[in-house]
């Protein structure tokens, strides 16, 4: 349904807009026609308010009432004659209306069949029945000391269906959308042809009073005027040329002079309603076969370019062979085809055209022309064809025979096309070369090759897995994968399958075993791949071969390399038990000795060899050979020396604050004897005469691949005067730190802090 703008403005002021527009347009009518004479309007609202119900619904309704009882309380007298005359009116729009919408009227009146609905549906149906009513009210209530006149009814009709012919076709142009494009030219040749009209007419219909030569016959050489503009214009030019001719007819009317003059009002009424509604269905009915003959015209045009568009586009050659003169209309892509100008291949007949075929392709070509004659099929065939510059293409031709009767033998005509297929071949013949270079890819693959469906059952092994399973190709089709796969190995693949079927363009490593038709155990690994929405393959692709040999390889080095991992632990164990055997020589040389400072440098010696051997210990304890855990290895060593300094060690808490820190050997001896000397000179000399303290070892890696080792403690600090070089055990906390290529330093009290920094390589490394 169509729909005009005003809907977007609210549905009150829509109702005063619609009611002022029809009161607006009844007065002008009303006044033209009312004379006094009891004779109704010759001028109606009806084509306004017939197609305001059609385009806005009936809740327009409430406009129509108002608007026309508005009107008819300005000009008669009685003021219930107004208002029923206002409900006539309104219902006679409401019947127009739902007619028009019933009948599938279309606003834009582009065919015959519109306009023949609105003349008889809007028109005459429903303003008959409004006259009928009208007519009847106006003589009982309005005029009741008349005798009532049935001429009133025919021209209260007239006059309500002349209101629809001219009214009604100017507002559907209003609300229709506008399509055509006018260049300059034709709108100047439009408004000439309107003027000649209004000009034409207003001296036509005033005749009489500017010449008395003039008689009523001279009205229809107007009707030229209407013609033209139809034929040329359309609907526009039908509309126009109605409204102006018909202004000028009623106002003649209404001065009660002119070509329409006669003895009696009525008779002048009746005389020019004729007259308009003839010219309006004449040049209405024109318009519109016009319309539809330009949009018939336009149709076939349309379909020409489209089919020429079509056939050049696509590269085909048209041809019309007329089979008894041998002659061929050729159209469609001939210089495409061809490389001939459509005008040069205009000569071209049967005999020329089987001259340009290959000659080792002639005969075939001949043969399959009559033989798809002779049983009345359809012609396909390829040949080679020689173009203008000597050329041969490969071309499809298709055609279709027509036979005069059912029963002719040979046609009289073929119909067909010829396409340039050359690049398909080409894209073909490489197709065909690719598969079969894929086909032995496949064939000569080492890997194995499956194509399963959904249910996991077999559709294609390659002749490649025959070399891996022993089975051929013939024996696994059809049959399921998990019949060839491990037992133990089958549930976790059945939900690997399920997940992959809703996973497209995904992939799962195959890892497992698949029974030999030997009956030994294969191993194998490869990929599963869900090809399911590729149409082409539509299965789960599995590529696999076998890695028995790897398999049994990397078992045999995982054995050796356990052998020496054992191995290697021994080592340990064994250092570590001789390290052990060197600190109880130690203990044993001390306790034979009686020499405070031989027994405290021999104590020294022997927690030093007992800081190795505790490495060695932890070594053989891990799992990682190559390098140590430190804080495991720092809690010990702190533990095993206050326990070597017995109770004047009692009072001194030793705190460790290490994180994971691990430390190969060739860092791990010269730090773990760094905090050993630390450690040491700290329990010895920090804390006199059983000062209570504590000493804290942290360590910890940074993220520069360096490590930080810090020793402090609360106590006296190092004395002011210290021999030159330092103790015996910073000197060898100094050499040790150069064997670490590390730095030293000594911060400030309260106490002694001494913070190491050395690269760790372990760490480097991973």
């Amino acid at each position: 349904m169509r729909t005009l703008s005003v809907q977007a403005i609210p549905y009150p002021l829509q109702l005063v807009l619609f009611t002022v527009a029809i009161a607006g347009i009844h007065g002008i009518g009303m006044s033209l026609a009312y004379t006094g004479t009891g004779l109704t309007q010759v001028w109606s609202p009806s084509g306004l308010t017939i197609l305001l119900l059609f385009l806005m619904g009936r809740h327009i309704v409430p406009a129509v009432l108002a608007g026309t009882a508005v009107s008819f309380l300005i000009f008669l007298p009685s003021v219930p004659a107004a208002l029923l005359l206002a409900c006539v009116a309104s219902l006679e729009a409401l019947l127009g209306a739902f007619l028009l919408r019933r009948s599938e009227f279309d606003p834009g009146l582009r065919s015959l069949r519109d306009v023949g609905r609105l003349i008889v549906m809007s028109g005459a149906v429903s303003t008959a029945a409004g006259a009928l009513l009208g007519s009847v009210i106006h003589s009982l209530l309005v005029v009741p000391d008349e005798p009532f006149q049935p001429l009133n009814i025919l021209l209260w009709w007239m006059g309500n269906l002349v209101g629809v012919i001219v009214l009604t076709p100017a507002l559907c142009l209003l609300t229709a959308p506008w399509t055509g494009q006018w260049g300059r030219r034709r709108v100047a040749e439009f408004a000439l042809l309107m003027i000649a009209a209004g000009i034409l007419s207003a001296v036509v219909f005033n005749g009489a009073a500017v010449t008395s030569g003039f008689t009523f016959h001279v009205v229809f050489i107007l009707f030229p005027l209407a013609v033209i503009a139809s034929v040329r214009f359309g609907i526009i030019g039908a509309v126009s040329a109605v409204f102006v001719i018909a202004l000028n007819a009623v106002l003649s009317v209404a001065t009660g002079a002119g070509l329409f003059a006669a003895d009696s009002y009525a008779a002048s009424i009746l005389l020019v309603d004729l007259f308009v509604l003839m010219l309006g269905a004449t040049a209405l009915s024109l318009a519109s076969l016009a319309e539809e003959r330009n949009s018939a015209d336009q149709t076939v045009r349309n379909s020409e370019e489209r089919y020429r568009l079509v056939t050049e586009r696509t590269g085909q050659l048209v041809y019309d062979y007329d089979i008894a003169t041998g002659s061929i209309l050729w159209g469609g892509a001939v210089h495409e085809v061809t490389l001939y100008g459509p005008e040069e291949f205009r000569t071209i007949g049967v005999d020329q055209w089987l001259e340009h075929v290959h000659p080792d392709d002639r005969s075939g070509a001949e043969e399959q022309m009559n033989r798809a004659m002779r049983e009345r099929t359809e012609l396909r065939m390829e040949y080679r064809f020689r173009r203008k510059d000597g050329s041969y293409v490969d071309v499809l031709d298709r055609g279709t025979y027509l036979y005069r009767s059912n029963g002719a033998a040979e046609a009289y005509r073929l119909l067909g096309t010829m396409a340039d297929i050359t690049l398909q071949n080409t894209i073909f013949r490489r197709l065909r070369e690719s598969e079969e270079r894929f086909r032995v890819l496949i064939e000569k693959s080492a890997d194995g090759i499956m194509l399963m469906d959904k249910r996991g059952m077999i559709i294609f092994v390659s002749p490649s897995a025959e070399r891996i399973i022993g089975y051929t190709p013939e024996e696994l089709l059809g049959t399921s994968i998990f019949t060839i796969l491990h037992p133990s190995e089958a549930k976790r693949y059945t939900y690997r399958f399920g997940r992959l079927t809703v996973e497209y363009e995904r992939s799962q490593h195959l890892f497992g075993r698949f029974r030999h038709r030997s009956g030994a155990w294969v191993h194998i690994e490869g990929m599963v791949t869900n090809l399911f929405n590729n149409p082409g393959v539509n299965a789960f692709v599995a590529n696999f071969r076998d890695v028995t040999g790897r398999i049994e390889a990397e078992d045999r080095l995982r054995r050796s390399l356990q052998e020496k991992e054992i191995l290697l632990k021994e080592v340990h164990h064994r250092v570590k038990n001789n390290m052990q055997v060197i600190s109880s020589l130690l203990n044993l040389q001390t306790a034979s000795r009686t020499e405070t400072e031989a027994v405290a440098m021999v104590r020294e010696s022997r927690d030093r060899v007992k800081s190795m051997a505790l490495i060695h210990e932890i070594l053989y304890q891990s799992d990682d050979l190559a390098s140590v855990d430190f804080a495991a290895y720092i809690r010990q060593l702190t533990a095993s020396l206050q326990r070597s300094f017995g109770p004047r060690a009692a009072s001194v808490t030793i705190t460790v604050k290490v994180g994971r820190v691990l430390l190969g050997m060739d860092e791990a001896v010269p730090c773990g004897l760094i905090i050993n000397e630390l450690v040491s000179n700290a329990l010895k000399y920090a804390f006199p005469r059983g000062r209570s303290g504590t000493i804290t070892v942290s360590m910890k890696q940074l993220r520069s691949s360096t490590v930080r080792l810090s020793v402090s403690d609360t106590g006296t600090g190092m004395p002011a005067k210290r021999p030159a070089g330092g103790s015996l055990g910073l000197r060898i906390v100094r050499a040790l730190t150069e064997q670490l290529h590390g730095t030293i330093d000594t911060g400030p009290g309260p106490g002694t802090v001494v913070t190491i920094e050395f690269p760790n390589h372990r760490h480097a490394a991973v």
